[in-house]
């Protein structure tokens, strides 16, 4: 599903009460650093997920939820040290985080840490190819996402709340399985 400010509460209170967390971070550009944040997929139960819209800049995009909405709701759950959060790259996730004034804590389970753990020679550890290599799982890629046009290839800025709702909720749902 995708959230709204009142349906994001509830999905918080829903987290809170399952007490464990999967999350997914969309940004704009591998840059950490400086990247904007586009989305957040959540997933706290097997085949639950919902998606935060934040920075979609498409023209009649869907109404988007303000970062500091965003970050105002989900920083009590991302500084919990007591719940257990899985994702797939944690120095990423608190990088983006950080800039929002979250100290991430209660990282139990990063796959990209994971997968280097148990098979450091793997040609790389990104959560699609660790999920397809080992629970022979298929999924939007990133590239089919943000196809290209004229050439080039779409900002994930510009790409509808829908598809981007999808992309992350599969990669937050991923994390349970993986």
């Amino acid at each position: 599903d995708t959230l709204d400010a009142a349906t994001l509460e509830a999905a918080c209170a829903a987290i809170r009460e399952a007490g464990k967390l999967a999350m997914f971070t969309l940004a704009e550009g591998d840059d950490a650093l400086n990247a904007p944040i586009v989305g957040v997929g959540l997933s706290w139960e097997k085949g639950q997920a919902v998606y935060a819209p934040i920075g979609h800049l498409r023209l009649g995009a869907d109404p988007q939820i303000p970062m500091d909405a965003v970050t105002e709701a989900l920083k009590p759950l991302l500084e919990d040290p007591s719940l257990p959060k899985s994702l797939g790259d944690s120095k990423r996730e608190r990088l983006l985080w950080r800039r929002h004034g979250v100290d991430l804590a209660g990282v139990v389970f990063d796959v990209m840490l994971a997968s280097y753990v148990v098979d450091p020679e793997r040609h790389t550890h990104a959560l699609e190819d660790v999920a397809r290599t080992e629970l022979d799982a298929t999924f939007t890629t990133y590239e089919a996402l943000t196809e290209k046009r004229r050439g080039f290839q779409r900002a994930l800025s510009d790409v509808d709340v829908e598809p981007a709702r999808d992309y992350a909720g599969q990669r937050a749902d991923l994390m349970r399985s993986v």
